[in-house]
């Protein structure tokens, strides 16, 4: 029996069973670097596909997902090892658009410029909505502002503290030992 062109007991000799360590896995991967790659190529012909049929247009020739990738090298980077910063907001935003007005972006992410002014001056808080648009704008995920990621963790604790309320005791007892 075959899937996708290998056969099992061919693969499950490539792969290792069980549970690797992080190290494991990379000496694994050095060792076959086939494997790496053949995973790899899975995992951006997938992605692109999903982003053909998001976009409406499917498999032209129809029936089994294209063996070829259309893509380039610096989309499967940006796939699998996402831009992030961990500088604050106004010189993340800076890095992010090193060439382009305040205008110019505020129009691209449906905001007033003078409200971007304030929240890069500091004089307004960001919220998690802004940072959205202005990494929609950039063609960025959210979680490149470290803001946004310390929002959406936040957002989760307390989530789960107040479904918990045992839970949020037992930490209070364990942060304040």
């Amino acid at each position: 029996m075959t899937v996708t062109g290998a056969r099992w007991d061919e693969a499950r000799m490539l792969c290792p069973v069980g549970e690797y360590t992080s190290d494991e896995w990379r000496d694994h991967y050095v060792e076959h670097p086939d494997v790496l790659m053949q995973m790899l190529g899975d995992i951006f012909r997938v992605y692109k596909a999903e982003e053909r049929k998001k976009a409406g247009l499917g498999n032209p020739q129809g029936g089994r997902r294209k063996s070829q990738i259309d893509g380039s090298l610096e989309e499967l980077f940006a796939i699998i090892m996402p831009r992030i910063s961990d500088l604050p907001f106004a010189e993340a935003y800076a890095e992010l658009f090193p060439k382009r007005s305040l205008r110019a972006v505020c129009m691209k992410a449906g905001m007033p410029h003078q409200d971007l002014s304030r929240k890069l001056k500091g004089d307004q808080p960001v919220t998690r909505y802004d940072l959205e648009r202005l990494a929609a704008a950039a063609d960025v995920h959210p979680a490149y502002f470290v803001e946004w990621r310390t929002m959406v963790v936040t957002e989760l604790v307390s989530r789960v503290l107040s479904r918990n309320p045992r839970l949020s005791l037992t930490a209070l007892k364990a942060l304040s030992r």
